[in-house]
């Protein structure tokens, strides 16, 4: 009878070990994934202490340097201005619609020029790249020369930036 104690005795204790250790596996398993995920966030706190510090010196610089930022509505009234005037100066064409992008405006056109003098179409590529306000991307320069003159075909897009209001 005091064999079956023991026995019973031994097989309980066994079963408690064996619970005591799937359990501690388990618990392991979960801390070290509790580890893994808190390194992550460490790390995502890292780049975004990072992309702050960034923003902060742009903004400073932003008002340091006193360039104008405008709102949405004051850059799509900018942008629209400034396209009126290519189309009626150079009487462009649109290749894209309007669009609104994240943080901007932008609109592409299309138009021939016809410089008098290589010093007037240098002068009109500095004039656009130096551009402000809208921003001036040229997609597309195309040079032709004919018994005429020279051809111009230039494909601009035209990005106006604006602050988001919140």
């Amino acid at each position: 009878m005091r064999l079956n104690k023991f026995f019973i005795a031994y097989v309980f204790s066994l079963f408690l070990s064996t619970i005591s250790l799937s359990v501690y596996l388990s618990l392991r398993e979960v801390d070290q994934h509790l580890y893994q995920k808190i390194n992550d966030l460490k790390m995502e706190k890292i780049k975004i202490n990072d992309v702050e510090k960034k923003v902060n010196f742009l903004v400073d610089y932003v008002k340091q340097k006193g360039i104008k930022t405008y709102t949405e509505k004051e850059a799509l009234e900018i942008l629209l201005n400034k396209a009126d005037s290519f189309i009626k100066l150079y009487d462009a064409v649109l290749k894209d619609e309007l669009k609104k992008e994240n943080g901007y405006y932008s609109v592409s056109l299309g138009f021939d020029y016809y410089p008098d003098s290589s010093h007037n179409l240098f002068s009109l590529l500095i004039d656009l790249k130096n551009q402000i306000s809208p921003v001036v991307m040229i997609k597309k320069l195309r040079i032709e020369n004919l018994n005429e003159g020279t051809k111009v075909y230039l494909e601009i897009e035209l990005i106006q930036p604006f602050l988001k209001e919140e």
